[in-house]
């Protein structure tokens, strides 16, 4: 057993664009595996379970096409963002689920 066990999962965001699609954007974000009573605790606080939970990502990039290094404040804006908050929290709960919390 892992002190502090930590997993990269693929991340997926519907992005809003007109007319009423979506563009869909990956990256991969680091977890922290949280015990199971810390995600009851904040399983109704989803930006206060991912500040727990969300410790690094690859693949995210700014306007200008850099690569964006996490930081807490960096990741603070970024599940500021409804749709990228969507993607995360789901991509937390399919890990640590099995899989069983995908929708499709």
């Amino acid at each position: 057993m892992a002190k502090d066990p930590q997993f990269t999962w693929p991340v997926i965001v519907r992005v809003p664009i007109d007319d009423g699609k979506h563009e869909i954007q990956r990256f991969n974000a680091r977890f922290r595996l949280l015990p199971r009573e810390r995600v009851d605790a904040l399983a109704g606080d989803t930006r206060a379970l991912l500040a727990a939970a969300l410790v690094g990502w690859s693949d995210i990039a700014d306007e200008e096409k850099r690569p964006l290094q996490f930081s807490a404040a960096a990741a603070e804006a970024l599940v500021s963002i409804p749709y990228v908050l969507t993607g995360l929290a789901e991509a937390y709960a399919e890990a640590i689920s099995g899989g069983a919390a995908r929708k499709n």
